[in-house]
C-alpha cells in the first residue's frame, strides 16, 4: 500500500465510523493519525483488521501524539489527558 492509499483508507474508515457514531470524520481521522503515529506497530493491524482491532482497549486521544480540543474548547495534549485521568482516579 502506498502513502496515498493509506491516507485514503484512513479517510474512508473515519467517514464510515463517523456516519454510524454521529461524530465528525475529520476529528476521528485526526485521532487515527495521532494514534497510529505514536504506535506505528499497529498500522498493519489497522489495515488488515480495522480500526477497532488496531486501537484495542486504548483511548486514541490519550495515547496519540497530537493535541486536541477538550469539551470546554481548550487545547490539550495526550499527556495532560492521561495525567488528569490519573488524578481523577486517585481522588475517587
Amino acid at each position: 500500500m502506498n502513502d496515498r492509499d493509506l491516507i485514503q483508507h484512513i479517510a474512508q474508515t473515519a467517514s464510515t465510523i463517523s456516519a454510524h457514531a454521529n461524530i465528525g470524520a475529520c476529528e476521528l481521522a485526526g485521532a487515527m493519525v495521532s494514534f497510529l503515529a505514536e504506535h506505528p506497530d499497529r498500522i498493519t493491524i489497522f489495515l488488515r483488521d480495522g480500526w477497532f482491532e488496531a486501537v484495542g482497549d486504548n483511548d486514541p486521544w490519550a495515547n496519540g501524539c497530537l493535541t486536541f480540543h477538550r469539551k470546554d474548547g481548550k487545547v490539550t495534549t495526550p499527556q495532560d489527558l492521561r495525567i488528569s485521568r490519573t488524578v481523577r482516579d486517585m481522588t475517587r
